[in-house]
């Protein structure tokens, strides 16, 4: 009879120098400081945004300044998709588009902030002024609903409700 068994051979434990410095860790501490990094970073890129987007905006009005509208437009834009609740980059992209003549493009731009930020009314808004201006009325009226629906500033929902209100209006 056979008594041999096969044995597998494990790893074999840590040495004592590192395994040392493992059970001086305590856990606690440690989720407490990550937590504090998270709390001071947060504001930081917050602040951060308001920086970059303040510099593209800067760019974009010494570009406008000087009659180069695609490059204003290419500022505005990247200020549009840096800026979290400031209206001023959709009203100066409008102003390109108005001084340019160039409705369409401006579309095109606004279509492009509500792909990459879907939550954000400001897109919608300004795309429906450019929807009204190319005569696009029903286009219009879809966006003025959408702006409507992700709570736009006071100011905004009542061009919004009453540009709706125009729209819908039976005609005489």
């Amino acid at each position: 009879m056979n008594t041999h068994t096969e044995r597998t051979r494990s790893l074999p434990p840590l040495p004592p120098m590192r395994n040392r410095w493992l059970r001086r860790i305590k856990l606690g501490p440690l989720l407490v400081l990550a937590l504090f990094a998270v709390f001071l970073c947060y504001p930081a890129s917050l602040v951060m945004r308001g920086f970059v987007s303040s510099a593209y905006m800067k760019q974009g009005e010494d570009a406008l300044m000087s009659g180069r509208w695609n490059e204003a437009r290419q500022n505005y834009n990247a200020a549009m998709d840096w800026s979290l609740e400031n209206e001023t980059p959709f009203d100066q992209r409008w102003n390109v588009a108005l001084q340019s003549g160039d409705i369409e493009a401006a579309v095109t731009d606004f279509s492009a902030v509500i792909a990459a930020h879907p939550d954000r009314p400001m897109g919608y808004c300004y795309r429906a002024d450019a929807y009204r201006e190319l005569d696009r009325n029903d286009e219009a009226l879809r966006d003025y609903r959408a702006c409507l629906a992700h709570n736009p500033g006071h100011i905004w929902q009542q061009v919004a409700q009453n540009a709706i209100r125009t729209l819908t209006r039976p005609a005489k």
